[in-house]
């Protein structure tokens, strides 16, 4: 391949320069596309997120706003669904966002979008809504288009998940469609890295054999990604002779010959590179061509080829950008400033901004370059363009690199107004990089975000309020108030949970759960599940830390029915059967408890299998009611629960063959059960302990108590500082005995525990044993708060 002459890069690669790389598609005006989507055009709405960056601005997210309901009343589903992705993209700027989105899908899936069902389907999938996302796909998949179902496909392999990828997959394969090109090119990554050489070729050579140029340059693209060259450039070349006007590619491959690649012994040859810039130049890629300029100034025999190409650029403002960015990585930086400075004279935004941000050097400083930064920060400031101002602040602010220079500027640029224009994710950017070195700025762009309509910027707000640093409360309140009185359900929730529990680092606040009860209760009228659910949860869970002050059996059982009207889910079932269990605001009644529970399990939920058993089955411990003792009875459900994994049955049946409740004791069979779940399960590693503490193998003991007391259980907590008192392991360890029992009487709900933990800890007081001084005063406080029985005796001795 001969390169190409100076006359021809003069009459060929820069005829109609000036508009090398432009897009030259005509766009309407702003004014005129919003007319049209004011007036019912939904193809403006969509030129508009593409031209015009709505809903990103002020004004675009006001528009989105308001065209929101007008989207609901349309009577075709054309553009509907696309519209429904923007809104889905930028939910969060929205109020309910994330329910406006379902509504739009819905409402194309009404006028038979079968492309909106597939979007909803994905749309659930990535929030966790598992069944309803089952639902709807089985609802529709028998109409979905082979494309339909590829996207399906991609979307569920890309997400790895491999149940709903084999159920597309199988009904894919019963309609006789092969597997999608894209996921046939990312399973190839497996292949390519392990070297499979025959079997990547084979899947070039199909793909080539196709002669849809489209795979095969993406193909390529994937090859290159993958770092087999040699392997790209074919699959480039052969796309190329079936579409030779794809400058990229052209690019992509001088690029590889640029680089080189030394695993696949290909080197590194700027002369080949520079045979393909020059025809992606041709094709007026603006890069290629700045590539060209640098190569052709490396070597004196192509010195006319530098000047022909110099020449042209400079006959357009953007070639001219291009020659002075040039000389910037030359380092030759008073030619670069100045065709910077001319460009900017006549306006050119980027070359001012190139100036206004020229970073002065700590070890070469040069005075006349740095005084000509600040002139153009200095027309920046006193211009009225704000964006001009925005792009300035965003460049000095959200790179480290400017952090010790212009703090001058940043103070003033700080205080910018928003405007129609300003970038609403820029504002959030600019918040986040503040937020810990200048809270203060921070809180500025959340403002100005807030300012813009930004839903995400007030929530962002006011979390950072709530900061242990910043301990707002007050304001914090009014910001979700406000976002509350709006209708937002998130903020509504925040600001519920922020009355009834508040982070415990914030000074002087009170708390109010009435206040919070009272917005739960407001939504739970309107028919809001999720409000709902979180009544039954604060009214019925009288053991959890931010609900024992507001329980309230009668009004969780009275919601807990409501929520099973509503959604019927294996939980809702569960919960009525425990009110109905233990006569939590209801009349205790067993067999309505097993009718609740089985019908609860049933559904789904393994618990219901533990709960069940002990309506046949009680301990000690246990002061509930029971069916009757029944040992069979309840192993027959725990075996259930077993089947399902669940942990606390598999817990229990543990302890079944450990007792010879309804079974020959075996503690080999106990031991295996316990295995399967100590790992996650408090008890059932305790449980172990005790085995091998019985059995004198305290250092397998010590090692099943730590993972019980790292899990919250004080009994194993207790073991170990006995294990460690009397030196089990060799050698005697009072201070690490006495902080295991200290952690058990802080950590345990089990007063007779907690009055063992007490009584410890007094005893080592009380005769400063080990590295421990005596000290009465503190065993006294122990022993006398012990419900021990040996206390009141330790405590005469000490009086």
């Amino acid at each position: 391949m001969k390169f190409l002459s100076s006359i021809a890069i003069t009459l060929l690669l820069f005829t109609g320069c000036a508009n090398l790389g432009l897009n030259t598609n005509k766009v309407k005006p702003k004014q005129e596309l919003i007319e049209d989507a004011n007036n019912g055009n939904t193809k403006a709405i969509l030129a508009l997120a593409k031209n015009y960056n709505f809903p990103k601005t002020k004004e675009g997210l006001y528009y989105f706003n308001k065209w929101y309901e007008e989207l609901l009343n349309v009577k075709s589903s054309e553009n509907l669904t696309e519209i429904a992705k923007i809104y889905e993209e930028y939910n969060d700027m929205f109020i309910n966002g994330k329910e406006k989105t379902v509504k739009l899908y819905e409402k194309a899936i009404e006028l038979n979008s079968k492309d909106a069902s597939v979007e909803l389907i994905k749309y659930y999938t990535k929030n966790y809504k598992y069944e309803k996302a089952k639902a709807l796909q089985e609802k529709v998949i028998d109409e979905l288009s082979e494309k339909q179902l590829a996207d399906l496909y991609i979307f569920y392999n890309d997400k790895y998940k491999k149940e709903q990828l084999a159920t597309i997959k199988e009904f894919m394969d019963k309609k006789g469609y092969k597997e999608p090109f894209e996921v046939a090119i990312k399973n190839l990554r497996r292949a390519a890295y392990q070297n499979k050489d025959s079997e990547v070729n084979s899947f070039i050579n199909e793909t080539i054999d196709t002669k849809d140029s489209k795979k095969i340059f993406l193909l390529a693209d994937k090859l290159k990604r993958f770092y087999k060259y040699k392997e790209s450039i074919r699959a480039y070349e052969a796309g190329l002779k079936i579409d030779n006007t794809n400058a990229q590619a052209y690019y992509k491959i001088a690029k590889m010959y640029k680089i080189g690649n030394y695993k696949q012994k290909l080197k590194a040859d700027k002369d080949e590179a520079a045979k393909y810039l020059e025809k992606a130049a041709l094709l007026k890629h603006k890069e290629a061509a700045a590539e060209l300029l640098k190569y052709y100034s490396e070597k004196p025999e192509l010195m006319d080829k530098f000047f022909a190409i110099k020449s042209k650029l400079e006959e357009s403002n953007e070639g001219k950008l291009f020659v002075a960015r040039y000389y910037d990585k030359k380092r030759y930086d008073q030619k670069a400033n100045a065709i910077y400075n001319e460009l900017a004279k006549d306006g050119n935004k980027e070359a001012i901004l190139e100036l206004a941000t020229k970073k002065p050097s700590k070890y070469n400083f040069n005075p006349e370059e740095y005084k000509l930064t600040l002139k153009w920060q200095d027309y920046i400031l006193k211009s009225d363009d704000i964006e001009l101002k925005k792009e300035l602040e965003k460049k000095l602010t959200s790179s480290y690199g400017y952090r010790d220079y212009f703090n001058e500027t940043k103070e003033k640029l700080k205080d910018l107004p928003t405007n129609e224009k300003t970038d609403i994710l820029e504002l959030r950017k600019s918040a986040l990089y503040n937020k810990y070195r200048k809270p203060e700025i921070a809180i500025e762009y959340y403002k100005k975000g807030v300012a813009a309509g930004d839903v995400k910027s007030a929530k962002n707000l006011a979390r950072f309020y709530l900061s242990s640093k910043q301990q707002k409360y007050n304001e914090a309140i009014k910001v979700y108030e406000d976002l509350h009185k709006r209708g937002d359900l998130e903020a509504t929730r925040l600001l519920a949970e922020l009355y009834i529990n508040p982070p415990y680092y914030l000074k002087d606040f009170k708390k109010e759960p009435e206040k919070g009860l009272a917005i739960y209760e407001d939504l739970a009228s309107k028919g809001n599940i999720d409000s709902i659910n979180r009544l039954v949860n604060l009214y019925l869970c009288g053991s959890c830390k931010d609900s024992e002050s507001i329980v309230n059996y009668k009004k969780g059982f009275k919601y807990s029915k409501e929520l099973l009207e509503k959604r019927g889910s294996a939980r809702d079932y569960a919960n009525i059967a425990w009110s109905y269990h233990y006569g939590k605001g209801v009349d205790i009644d067993l067999l309505k408890a097993k009718e609740y529970y089985e019908e609860a399990a049933k559904r789904g939920y393994a618990s219901a299998y533990y709960n069940l058993a002990w309506l046949y089955y009680k301990n000690d411990d246990y002061k509930g009611q029971i069916i009757e003792l029944n040992y069979e009875k309840a192993k027959e459900y725990l075996e259930l629960g077993a089947k399902e994994r669940n942990s606390a049955c598999i817990n229990l049946l543990g302890v079944f063959y450990k007792k010879g409740y309804a079974v020959k004791k075996d503690m080999e069979k106990a031991v295996a059960l316990f295995k399967i779940i100590y790992r996650y399960d408090r008890y059932a590693s305790f449980h172990l302990g005790e085995y091998y503490n019985e059995k004198k193998d305290y250092k397998e003991a010590v090692k099943y108590y730590k993972i019980s007391d790292e899990r919250g259980n004080a009994g194993a907590s207790i073991e170990l500082g006995v294990i460690y008192e009397k030196g089990l392991l060799g050698k005697k360890d009072v201070k690490t005995a006495l902080k295991y029992y200290e952690k058990a009487f802080r950590n345990s709900e089990d007063e007779t525990q907690k009055g063992i933990a007490a009584y410890n800890i007094g005893i080592i007081y009380q005769y400063g044993k080990g590295e421990i001084e005596k000290d009465l005063k503190k065993a006294k406080a122990y022993l006398e708060v012990s419900t021990y029985k040996k206390a009141k005796t330790q405590l005469k001795l000490i009086k």
